[in-house]
């Protein structure tokens, strides 16, 4: 697993720059959180949905949310607007949605039975959005602790987003630094004569 502290640590940075934006409002459902017609439909149990994921040798994708949140309305509106993350997505993730104040019960990767809420606290999830990625690859009797590859802990703008996720999908993050990872990425943006901020 990576070392979680160092890369939340870039994650928090590189949140730093991307602020200042002007949300839209994006689609909800029935529960007032921002939905989209490529989530999962997770019966609420994580343990099938991660065996469901790695059977379809795809990642699992935690995304937390919250009523009110503005920032995951910007990730809906911005982010999962892009085609290029969208695909980047549905061909490696499968995305179940939980509620960060939720009361709807839901079984841990441990089999532990608990609602969304306390859940989140078990995950120590304290803001939104918080995108979790789980990795169900070495076996069915796994901790959620040992199946959390990482987690972006709040808003990325789409290039950063999509470099993250994509450290994951492509393999990278087994052989390689996930700082070095993003400048490989930045470099060849900027070769383009584009900035991160541009993409």
């Amino acid at each position: 697993m990576i070392a979680r502290h160092s890369l939340i640590a870039v994650l928090i940075f590189l949140m730093s720059v991307t602020s200042g934006f002007a949300a839209e409002k994006a689609k909800l459902g029935q529960n007032g959180l921002h939905e989209q017609a490529w989530f999962y439909p997770s019966s609420m149990n994580l343990q099938t949905d991660l065996q469901t994921a790695t059977a379809q040798g795809k990642g699992l994708i935690v995304l937390w949310e919250q009523l009110g949140c503005v920032y995951c309305a910007e990730l809906h509106a911005v982010n999962f607007t892009r085609e290029d993350i969208v695909t980047l997505i549905t061909e490696n993730f499968l995305v179940v949605q939980l509620d960060m104040n939720g009361v709807r019960a839901v079984t841990d990767i441990d089999g532990q039975r608990m609602t969304e809420k306390q859940l989140a606290t078990k995950w120590q999830v304290s803001f939104t959005p918080t995108t979790v990625v789980l990795d169900g690859s070495s076996g069915q009797n796994i901790s959620p602790d040992a199946a959390e590859v990482f987690r972006l802990p709040g808003y990325l703008k789409p290039f950063y987003y999509h470099a993250t996720l994509d450290y994951y999908a492509s393999g990278a993050y087994e052989t390689k630094g996930f700082k070095a990872f993003v400048a490989e990425r930045v470099a060849m943006i900027e070769s383009k004569g584009l900035t991160p901020d541009q993409w």
